[in-house]
């Protein structure tokens, strides 16, 4: 591995910097009257390709008021975009701010701006240029698509699991009312409810193990439309650090607030919908840090879909030390929503159903109110990140949820009663709750090699569930249960080290791949066991455990035929 690592730091490509093209320098905070010296401030910039500033950090404080002062300035600064073979491409700026000491009145305190950037080498004091394809990030994986949300923002949208949308050949669909899982169709795969789409939100997974409606049911209404800055899609199982459920592809929520300040937003509409949502974020942090609180209710557009639900979502994003990172996430979520299930064709053609005459009413009718189900989730995160020549991260989260569903759709056809007596019905009741614990860490060496910047990422996932999952029948009449159909206790451990490479041997051709190894082990508990067999009584539950693991390689190759078309 250092071989490797010597031979990618010897072939780096020589950068052009970004160069100052707007930079009008930021008005002097009223603190600095009483500083006795100057006061400087560095700010590490996100240039993208375009020259505008994608994000600001600061690496070395000067105190609230002055950081706040220079990032505010800074956001609204415009550059010459960094160049490679003189082709624009992101990069990172390290900029100091100097807010200089207080002078007679006749020389008024101006912050000084930032010099021309004559140079890439890291040992400039004035500039430091680190090209990570953070504001527009190099693909990872065939099918890559790293999308900002931007001003699309403004476009309404239920749930953040409207924004996969922006992603070609993604579509949606919905049978289970408003807080039910979507059903996510992904380069024509049917991924169910997350069974084969990998979905997270700040690294943390969402896909749920062993859930009694459905392996890897992932629901992501909690997560703020507001508070989504980018969304990242990998069309396919592709890149090595993709887990378990990447059959079809992945998906992850990057969040962060572009606009400063409180904001609220309250939205009425048909049916009874209410919505209210706040947004606080502190003029003198950046996106990563953020409040927000969504709150919704409505009756639904027909019998039995009403939905009200309430989440919290909060970040800290801080840089101390002057290279290391900490990003804390938090978020708490509460939802109950009513669910119509289907119905009969024939008796919506004869007007048979339990509601009123009308086309619409019979159309959008039920037979079965008990229908719905509620959801509670909790999350925190806290992830260190190290940059220097090299980058190394480490990601620490917990993961607390609980589901009940309740869904008919089968009428009474697979009920069999006792003899004598009437059929109950076939409401199944589905429950679930479980707790995850997991690690994530990845390291990336720094260097180039052949025109790639970060040619080599060595990472990591350790994931453990341990969830409780059933399911059951209620009685038509009054919901009472009626049978036990399973009824388990499920502990999995999954740990997946992985290697990925990324080349460019010529500008035609880009080489992308790597090895992951997924191993697992596994404990059921079944509670659900006969109360006697052929040999006697016995007791009502068993226990077994099982371990595996699975090398995966994977790899792409991409052939650039011209700028616009590979």
């Amino acid at each position: 591995m250092a071989w490797l690592v010597l031979l990618m730091s010897s072939l780096g490509q020589t950068l052009v910097a970004p160069q100052p093209l707007d930079t009008p320098p930021p008005p002097p905070p009223a603190e600095l009257a009483a500083v006795r010296e100057d006061v400087t401030v560095v700010l590490m910039l996100s240039i993208d390709a375009g020259g505008q500033v994608a994000d600001v950090s600061v690496t070395q404080s000067g105190g609230a008021a002055f950081d706040g002062a220079a990032s505010e300035a800074a956001r609204a600064w415009r550059f010459v975009p960094a160049t490679r073979d003189g082709v624009p491409i992101a990069a990172e700026l390290a900029v100091p701010v100097t807010f200089a000491k207080p002078v007679p009145e006749s020389a008024p305190n101006v912050a000084e701006p930032p010099p021309p950037a004559t140079s890439t080498s890291s040992s400039d004091p004035a500039y430091e240029t680190i090209v990570r394809h953070r504001g527009q990030r190099a693909p990872l994986a065939a099918g890559d698509f790293s999308i900002t949300v931007g001003q699309l923002h403004d476009v309404p949208r239920r749930s953040a699991t409207d924004l996969l949308q922006l992603a070609p050949t993604v579509m949606l669909a919905n049978v289970g009312g408003e807080g039910h899982a979507k059903t996510i169709y992904v380069r024509g795969m049917d991924a169910g409810e997350g069974k084969d789409l990998e979905l997270s939100v700040e690294g943390v997974p969402l896909n749920e193990v062993s859930n009694a409606h459905g392996h890897g049911y992932a629901d992501t209404y909690f997560i703020m439309p507001e508070l989504v800055r980018t969304l990242r899609v990998v069309e396919g199982p592709f890149d090595p650090a993709q887990g378990d459920f990447a059959v079809a592809g992945s998906a992850e929520y990057e969040l962060g607030l572009e606009q400063r300040g409180v904001r609220a937003s309250v939205g009425a509409g048909n049916f009874g919908a209410r919505r209210l949502a706040l947004t606080w974020g502190p003029r003198d942090a950046g996106p990563g840090t953020f409040v927000g609180v969504l709150a919704r209710r409505g009756s639904g557009f027909g019998a039995n879909r009403a939905y009200s639900n309430i989440g919290v979502m909060a970040q800290l994003d801080e840089t101390v030390a002057g290279d290391v990172r900490l990003r804390a996430f938090a978020a708490s979520y509460g939802a109950r929503f009513s669910s119509a299930g289907v119905i009969r064709e024939d008796d919506l053609r004869r007007d048979a159903l339990p509601c009123g005459p009308g086309d619409d009413e019979q159309f959008f009718c039920t037979y079965d109110r008990n229908q719905g189900g509620a959801v509670q989730r909790h999350i925190a995160s806290l992830r260190v990140s190290l940059k220097r020549t090299y980058t190394l991260e480490q990601q620490a989260y917990v993961h607390l949820r609980r589901m009940r569903v309740r869904e008919n759709f089968t009428g009474f056809l697979n009920d069999l009663p006792p003899a004598g007596e009437s059929q109950r019905g076939d409401l199944l009741e589905l429950g679930y709750g479980g707790t995850t614990l997991g690690l994530r860490g990845r390291y990336v060496p720094g260097a180039a090699l052949w025109s790639v910047d970060d040619p080599l990422v060595v990472g990591y996932s350790a994931r453990f569930d341990d969830v409780e999952t059933r399911s059951r029948r209620l009685r038509a009449s009054n919901g009472a249960p009626y049978a036990q159909l399973f009824d388990n206790d499920v502990r999995v451990t999954n740990i997946a080290p992985y290697v990925r490479l990324h080349a460019r041997p010529w500008p035609w051709l880009v080489l992308r791949g790597g090895l992951r190894l997924d191993a697992f082990a596994f404990a059921v508990t079944d509670r659900n066991r006969p109360a006697a067999d052929r040999d006697g009584a016995r007791l009502t539950d068993d226990a077994s455990e099982a371990y595996g693991y699975v090398f995966n390689p994977r790899g792409t190759v991409e052939l650039r035929l011209r700028p616009e078309l590979s």
